[in-house]
Protein backbone atom coordinates (compact mmCIF):
# COMPACT_ATOMS: atom_id res chain seq x y z
CA UNK A 1 0.00 0.00 0.00
CA UNK A 2 1.41 3.55 -0.69
CA UNK A 3 1.80 5.68 1.76
CA UNK A 4 0.69 9.30 0.81
CA UNK A 5 1.98 12.68 1.92
CA UNK A 6 -0.05 14.89 4.08
CA UNK A 7 0.07 17.44 1.33
CA UNK A 8 -1.73 14.15 -0.92
CA UNK A 9 -3.59 13.40 2.34
CA UNK A 10 -5.23 17.32 1.89
CA UNK A 11 -5.53 17.27 -1.50
CA UNK A 12 -7.96 13.99 -1.16
CA UNK A 13 -9.67 15.79 1.42
CA UNK A 14 -10.24 18.78 -0.64
CA UNK A 15 -11.69 16.59 -3.64
CA UNK A 16 -14.01 15.03 -1.01
CA UNK A 17 -14.67 18.19 0.30
CA UNK A 18 -15.47 19.92 -3.22
CA UNK A 19 -17.42 16.91 -4.54
CA UNK A 20 -19.86 17.33 -1.24
CA UNK A 21 -20.26 21.04 -2.50
CA UNK A 22 -21.13 19.91 -5.70
CA UNK A 23 -23.90 17.97 -4.78
CA UNK A 24 -25.12 20.32 -2.05
CA UNK A 25 -25.65 22.85 -4.35
CA UNK A 26 -28.21 20.58 -6.57
CA UNK A 27 -30.18 19.94 -3.54
CA UNK A 28 -30.30 23.87 -2.79
CA UNK A 29 -31.28 24.43 -6.31
CA UNK A 30 -34.20 21.56 -6.36
CA UNK A 31 -34.95 23.02 -2.83
CA UNK A 32 -35.33 26.63 -3.65
CA UNK A 33 -37.38 26.04 -6.75
CA UNK A 34 -39.78 23.75 -4.81
CA UNK A 35 -39.77 26.86 -2.72
CA UNK A 36 -40.90 28.95 -5.61
CA UNK A 37 -43.51 27.07 -6.98
CA UNK A 38 -44.93 26.31 -3.52
CA UNK A 39 -45.14 30.43 -2.67
CA UNK A 40 -46.29 31.03 -6.07
CA UNK A 41 -49.14 28.47 -5.45
CA UNK A 42 -50.08 29.95 -1.99
CA UNK A 43 -50.21 32.96 -3.72
CA UNK A 44 -52.57 31.70 -6.53
CA UNK A 45 -54.75 30.09 -3.68
CA UNK A 46 -54.94 33.61 -1.80
CA UNK A 47 -55.54 34.90 -5.32
CA UNK A 48 -58.78 32.81 -5.77
CA UNK A 49 -59.70 33.47 -2.70
CA UNK A 50 -59.93 36.84 -3.12
CA UNK A 51 -61.74 36.32 -6.41
CA UNK A 52 -64.43 34.49 -4.96
CA UNK A 53 -65.14 36.26 -1.93
CA UNK A 54 -64.90 39.83 -4.05
CA UNK A 55 -68.42 41.34 -2.62
CA UNK A 56 -67.44 40.64 1.03
CA UNK A 57 -63.81 41.11 1.37
CA UNK A 58 -62.87 44.55 0.53
CA UNK A 59 -59.52 45.88 0.51
CA UNK A 60 -60.14 49.49 0.24
CA UNK A 61 -58.38 49.51 -3.26
CA UNK A 62 -59.73 47.57 -6.51
CA UNK A 63 -58.77 44.14 -7.30
CA UNK A 64 -57.07 44.38 -10.45
CA UNK A 65 -54.68 46.54 -8.34
CA UNK A 66 -54.52 43.75 -5.65
CA UNK A 67 -53.55 40.99 -8.30
CA UNK A 68 -50.51 43.48 -9.87
CA UNK A 69 -49.24 43.74 -6.42
CA UNK A 70 -49.06 40.28 -6.00
CA UNK A 71 -47.74 39.42 -9.45
CA UNK A 72 -45.10 41.79 -9.50
CA UNK A 73 -44.05 40.94 -5.45
CA UNK A 74 -44.10 37.32 -6.88
CA UNK A 75 -42.41 38.14 -10.41
CA UNK A 76 -39.55 40.31 -7.82
CA UNK A 77 -39.03 36.86 -5.64
CA UNK A 78 -38.43 34.92 -9.10
CA UNK A 79 -35.99 37.07 -10.13
CA UNK A 80 -34.03 37.18 -7.05
CA UNK A 81 -34.49 33.31 -6.86
CA UNK A 82 -32.67 33.51 -10.77
CA UNK A 83 -29.82 35.19 -9.31
CA UNK A 84 -29.66 33.37 -6.55
CA UNK A 85 -29.31 29.83 -9.10
CA UNK A 86 -26.73 31.78 -11.36
CA UNK A 87 -24.53 32.43 -7.71
CA UNK A 88 -24.80 28.61 -7.18
CA UNK A 89 -23.68 27.67 -10.79
CA UNK A 90 -20.72 29.63 -10.33
CA UNK A 91 -20.04 27.97 -6.96
CA UNK A 92 -20.43 24.82 -8.64
CA UNK A 93 -18.35 25.22 -11.40
CA UNK A 94 -15.58 26.88 -9.25
CA UNK A 95 -15.56 23.58 -7.39
CA UNK A 96 -15.85 21.24 -10.69
CA UNK A 97 -12.32 23.05 -11.50
CA UNK A 98 -11.02 22.46 -8.05
CA UNK A 99 -11.67 18.62 -8.21
CA UNK A 100 -10.47 18.80 -11.55
CA UNK A 101 -7.22 20.43 -10.50
CA UNK A 102 -6.38 17.46 -7.97
CA UNK A 103 -8.00 14.64 -10.52
CA UNK A 104 -4.70 16.50 -12.92
CA UNK A 105 -2.09 16.47 -9.90
CA UNK A 106 -2.60 12.43 -9.19
CA UNK A 107 -3.32 11.36 -13.06
CA UNK A 108 -0.12 13.64 -14.20
CA UNK A 109 0.31 12.39 -17.20
CA UNK A 110 -0.73 8.68 -17.27
CA UNK A 111 -2.89 8.37 -20.85
CA UNK A 112 -4.23 5.34 -19.21
CA UNK A 113 -5.50 6.39 -16.38
CA UNK A 114 -7.35 9.76 -18.10
CA UNK A 115 -8.89 7.33 -20.51
CA UNK A 116 -10.54 5.19 -17.51
CA UNK A 117 -11.80 8.71 -15.99
CA UNK A 118 -12.43 10.09 -18.57
CA UNK A 119 -12.82 13.77 -17.10
CA UNK A 120 -10.67 16.44 -17.61
CA UNK A 121 -10.18 20.12 -18.29
CA UNK A 122 -11.89 18.89 -21.11
CA UNK A 123 -15.53 18.22 -19.83
CA UNK A 124 -15.58 20.87 -17.08
CA UNK A 125 -18.85 22.59 -18.21
CA UNK A 126 -19.47 25.72 -18.90
CA UNK A 127 -22.96 28.01 -18.28
CA UNK A 128 -25.01 26.89 -22.29
CA UNK A 129 -28.18 28.09 -23.02
CA UNK A 130 -28.30 23.89 -24.08
CA UNK A 131 -27.18 22.72 -20.45
CA UNK A 132 -29.76 21.18 -18.20
CA UNK A 133 -29.24 23.71 -15.28
CA UNK A 134 -30.26 26.51 -17.84
CA UNK A 135 -33.15 24.80 -18.56
CA UNK A 136 -34.06 24.40 -15.01
CA UNK A 137 -33.36 28.33 -14.37
CA UNK A 138 -35.46 29.22 -17.67
CA UNK A 139 -39.02 27.33 -15.99
CA UNK A 140 -38.52 30.41 -13.42
CA UNK A 141 -37.30 32.86 -16.06
CA UNK A 142 -40.70 31.99 -17.48
CA UNK A 143 -42.83 32.25 -14.47
CA UNK A 144 -41.17 35.48 -13.42
CA UNK A 145 -41.43 37.34 -17.32
CA UNK A 146 -45.27 35.84 -17.13
CA UNK A 147 -46.16 37.34 -13.71
CA UNK A 148 -44.10 41.00 -14.82
CA UNK A 149 -45.79 41.79 -17.54
CA UNK A 150 -48.93 40.35 -16.29
CA UNK A 151 -48.95 42.91 -13.51
CA UNK A 152 -47.90 45.58 -16.23
CA UNK A 153 -50.49 44.51 -17.91
CA UNK A 154 -53.00 45.17 -15.07
CA UNK A 155 -51.44 48.52 -14.35
CA UNK A 156 -51.54 50.20 -17.76
CA UNK A 157 -54.96 48.95 -18.77
CA UNK A 158 -56.44 51.78 -16.87
CA UNK A 159 -54.43 53.90 -18.39
CA UNK A 160 -55.06 52.74 -22.11
CA UNK A 161 -58.60 52.13 -21.52
CA UNK A 162 -60.35 55.09 -23.21
CA UNK A 163 -57.17 56.07 -25.55
CA UNK A 164 -56.10 52.36 -27.12
CA UNK A 165 -57.53 48.94 -24.99
CA UNK A 166 -54.98 46.94 -27.20
CA UNK A 167 -52.33 49.08 -26.28
CA UNK A 168 -51.68 47.71 -22.82
CA UNK A 169 -51.51 44.48 -24.28
CA UNK A 170 -48.81 44.92 -26.67
CA UNK A 171 -46.84 47.24 -24.15
CA UNK A 172 -46.69 43.99 -21.61
CA UNK A 173 -45.68 41.88 -24.27
CA UNK A 174 -43.12 43.66 -25.21
CA UNK A 175 -42.18 44.09 -21.03
CA UNK A 176 -42.65 40.46 -21.27
CA UNK A 177 -39.52 39.97 -23.69
CA UNK A 178 -37.34 42.59 -21.98
CA UNK A 179 -38.13 41.08 -18.79
CA UNK A 180 -37.06 37.70 -20.68
CA UNK A 181 -33.68 39.14 -21.80
CA UNK A 182 -32.57 41.01 -18.58
CA UNK A 183 -33.07 37.38 -16.66
CA UNK A 184 -31.11 35.52 -19.14
CA UNK A 185 -28.29 37.95 -19.32
CA UNK A 186 -28.36 38.25 -15.65
CA UNK A 187 -27.90 34.51 -15.10
CA UNK A 188 -25.67 33.90 -18.11
CA UNK A 189 -23.32 36.55 -17.26
CA UNK A 190 -23.57 35.58 -13.11
CA UNK A 191 -23.35 31.74 -13.60
CA UNK A 192 -19.90 31.93 -15.03
CA UNK A 193 -17.36 30.41 -12.77
CA UNK A 194 -14.30 33.26 -11.58
CA UNK A 195 -11.10 33.44 -13.19
CA UNK A 196 -8.43 30.64 -12.45
CA UNK A 197 -6.08 32.03 -9.61
CA UNK A 198 -2.18 31.09 -10.55
CA UNK A 199 -0.34 32.17 -8.10
CA UNK A 200 3.71 32.50 -7.85
CA UNK A 201 5.85 32.19 -5.18
CA UNK A 202 5.88 35.68 -4.13
CA UNK A 203 2.21 35.13 -3.56
CA UNK A 204 2.65 32.25 -1.54
CA UNK A 205 5.10 34.11 0.27
CA UNK A 206 2.83 36.83 1.12
CA UNK A 207 -0.32 34.48 2.38
CA UNK A 208 2.05 33.03 4.91
CA UNK A 209 3.21 36.48 6.32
Amino acid sequence: MVELSREDQYLLKEYENAAQVTFHIDELRNSLTGFFVAFSGLAAAALAFLLKEQPSFNLGIGLPTVVSILLALLGVLGLIVVLILARCRRVQLEHFRIINNIRTHFLGTDVTLWNVVQLSANTVPAPTRTSGTYYWASMIMLATALMLSGAAYLALAKVFVWMCPQCSLVVSAGFFLVVWVLEDRLYMSRAKAPQAVTYTATDVAKLKS
